[in-house]
């Protein structure tokens, strides 16, 4: 094309055959009737008459001999055609990569969607990122540690939602290694400093298309409460029968297999 006026000089045969015009089409308009976006024709058109160079400007177009919807990619060049500045244009039929793409991004909307459902906290992370990049994290689970993007998540850092920064490296490592963990238990940390017990189980997935380590993750503080509190009860309990001058000792129900028996009752038998 020449920039002024802005015409076409020449089109090789595939040119013509890809947006469906005859090869021999002289000096005309540069195809903007081509473009179903009329601004994707007017940016180009703008880039050219300026002289600015282009690579893979991904644009919509249609066949005017078919009606044909179809994706194209185009570069390029400033050059010198028969001593008069011009532009060099290669266009790429990439309907074919678009598409794929297009139904990539539909299986991640509805993946999305399976997750944001999920009556699980869930996140992803990448799996090759060295720094545990959170790509992903469901509603559920920015409300689990307070935050309110993934942008947040990781400006906090997956280390320091950890209590115990050791056991954030280890399952880093085994995670890099292929290793993962079902129930999980980690005492964990939200981004306003309180803590909370959390079961995870994680696994690999390929998420968005790159690879990436899915992770649930239930918030079970009441469950540890109760059985920190039953072991605090029994502590006791065990404490006021050692201390006691009774000779005591505990039976499992329907064995009769005894299962304790306190200093006070060890003594009695041994005096005997």
């Amino acid at each position: 094309f020449s920039t002024e006026p802005f015409e076409r000089h020449y089109v090789n045969r595939p040119f013509a055959e890809l947006v469906g015009h005859k090869r021999d089409t002289g000096a005309e308009v540069a195809g903007r009737e081509t473009f179903v976006d009329p601004e994707d024709y007017q940016r180009m058109a703008d880039d050219l008459a300026q002289g600015v160079e282009r690579d893979n400007v991904i644009a919509q177009r249609v066949r005017p001999d078919t009606g044909e919807l179809w994706w194209s990619s185009v570069s390029t060049r400033k050059i010198d055609f028969a001593g008069r500045e011009a532009a060099l244009v290669w266009v790429h039929d990439i309907s074919g990569p678009k598409s794929r793409e297009e139904q990539l991004a539909q299986s991640a909307l509805q993946l999305r969607a399976i997750l944001e459902s999920c009556t699980t906290a869930v996140c992803v992370f990448r799996r090759v990122s060295e720094e545990r990049e959170y790509i992903y994290a469901s509603n559920r689970m920015l409300e689990m540690f307070g935050a309110r993007d993934v942008g947040e998540l990781n400006a906090f850092g997956f280390i320091n939602t950890f209590a115990n920064p050791n056991e954030a490296i280890e399952m880093r490592e085994r995670h890099h290694q292929g290793q993962y963990r079902q129930d999980a238990i980690f005492e964990r940390v939200r981004l306003d400093g309180s803590r909370f017990w959390g079961m995870g189980t994680a696994s690999e997935i390929e998420f968005e298309g790159q690879p990436a380590a899915i992770v649930w993750i239930t918030d079970i503080s009441d469950r540890v409460d109760a059985e920190n509190r039953t072991a605090q009860h029994a502590n006791q309990l065990r404490d006021m029968l050692e201390t006691s001058e009774a000779g005591v000792s505990v039976f499992r129900r329907g064995t009769l297999e005894r299962v304790y028996a306190n200093q006070g009752f060890l003594r009695r038998f041994r005096d005997w």
